[in-house]
């Protein structure tokens, strides 16, 4: 059920980066594992197709959906784990991995319902898409964290959103600056990896013998290079669904900013 619109609260753009990074910071160790191993499950599909030279068969499907499946949980338990940092709740990484996996058919459902709504409005012109995927932005936050349903998760966000829209779009604009910029130096040095790998003649796929080749071994150095910006993600979205909801409001933080990152209600 939906609260109140006219509790709604106005986000403060610098506080919520701060939030963020410091919730980036205080979280890394502890997550890290969780985003290599989403990452790895999310490229499983292509990594197979590299090794077997065949792809879209049964094997490949597969791969995918467990591989989906996997990654979605991880990412999951990430932002369940960095919550519980920002309010100060006692929660460790594996039982934030198993909670995620209890909720992982409805997280499912919502991914679906939000990638089918995003779509039409890709459909009708592109903007109403990018509009619709910044005000649903915050619906993974609250059907984890709130326990809400598929639906109402998406309802949640749209109406955490609303009253600031534009303030999202100025938060996600600065963050994906910076990630671009090291999801890019990320994938120059893993194509230099193997270039030079390949040009002294290291193989792309497993050995007969079952060695591990220079493809798998820049799966997962790449994997742990574009793992930074994953958390850095989850905890801007957490700081501002935090900052957003009565969590932001009532609840202390475990996580030290320069200012309070609970900004009164406007």
């Amino acid at each position: 059920m939906l609260t109140n619109p006219s509790q709604s609260i106005s986000l403060d753009v610098d506080l919520t980066l701060r939030a963020g990074w410091a919730l980036f910071k205080a979280s890394f160790f502890a997550c890290l594992p969780l985003a290599v191993l989403g990452i790895c499950a999310g490229g499983a599909p292509q990594a197979l197709a590299a090794a077997t030279h065949r792809s879209y068969d049964l094997q490949w499907w597969l791969a995918y959906g467990l591989g989906s499946l996997v990654m979605l949980a991880c990412y999951a338990a990430i932002i369940l784990r960095q919550h519980a940092l920002r309010i100060g709740v006692r929660a460790s990484t594996l039982s934030c991995l198993a909670r995620a996996v209890r909720r992982l058919p409805a997280l499912v459902l919502n991914s679906v319902l939000a990638f089918v709504v995003m779509v039409l409005g890709l459909v009708m012109l592109v903007i109403p898409g990018l509009v619709i995927s910044n005000y649903l932005l915050l619906a993974w936050p609250a059907l984890l964290c709130e326990e809400r349903g598929p639906l109402d998760a998406l309802l949640r966000s749209w109406q955490l959103v609303s009253g600031n829209f534009w303030r999202m779009g100025k938060l996600l604009t600065i963050a994906t600056m910076g990630l671009l910029v090291f999801v890019i130096l990320a994938g120059v040095f893993a194509g230099v990896l193997l270039v030079v790998a390949q040009a002294g003649g290291a193989s792309m796929i497993p050995d007969a013998q079952g060695g591990l080749s220079i493809g798998s071994v820049a799966t997962v150095v790449l994997a742990l290079m574009l793992a930074p910006p994953v958390l850095y993600t989850c905890a801007i979205i957490v700081a501002a669904y935090v900052s957003l909801s009565a969590d932001g409001l009532s609840a202390p933080s475990t996580v030290p900013i320069t200012r309070s990152a609970r900004p009164s209600p406007s």
